[in-house]
């Protein structure tokens, strides 16, 4: 049973580290991924008890192989059966709180945040660093008194300098296409 909390704890590192890890290579190559989430929550009433998310899980694993791994070393003499009940109920504590408190309310972040990207078009923004002529700057936006920077091209090509106040015109690829509030 050792050798199973070992194997557990094993692969939760590993595949947390190599999920950190390529999720950081694919990022800074541009490659924003493929939504493979499928989250599907049997909310207990309403506490999300049994979420089946694959982080849930990989928390879930993780805990389980390092509790049951140091009660061993640490209880010996602890039946098995009591060593396994308490790593696995360990496990979804803490699996259930990070899901809870930590992967939940990101996510109710991430559909916000693009939501009110899209309530942005026609707002004022001020340019946070000058937007080069056919090429990229940065503006600065407020919604919901939160501000925000992104980056940003001008809609007809020109320079646009920093300070200057621009209208968001769209919004492609995560670039916000803006015009000079001087034009209107």
């Amino acid at each position: 049973m050792v050798k199973v909390f070992e194997v557990c704890f094993l692969v939760g590192v590993i595949l947390a580290v190599v999920s950190f890890v390529l999720g950081h290579i694919l990022d800074i190559a541009g490659f924003d991924g493929i939504d493979f989430d499928g989250d599907v929550d049997f909310d207990m009433l309403d506490t999300g008890i049994i979420p089946l998310s694959p982080t849930v899980y990989l928390i879930l694993i993780t805990v389980f192989g390092g509790i049951g791994k140091i009660l061993t070393i640490e209880k010996p003499n602890m039946n098995i059966v009591h060593i396994s009940l308490i790593a696995f109920v360990s496990g979804l504590v803490v699996a259930f709180i990070i899901n809870k408190f930590v992967i939940l309310p990101l996510k109710k972040h991430q559909y916000t945040s693009a939501r009110s990207r899209q309530d942005c078009i026609g707002m004022t923004a001020i340019v946070n660093e000058t937007i080069m002529e056919n090429g990229f700057g940065e503006i600065r936006y407020v919604v919901e008194s939160n501000s925000y920077t992104t980056p940003a091209k001008s809609v007809d090509g020109k320079a646009v300098e920093r300070g200057s106040e621009v209208i968001i015109r769209r919004i492609e690829d995560d670039v916000f296409y803006v015009e000079s509030k001087d034009k209107e």
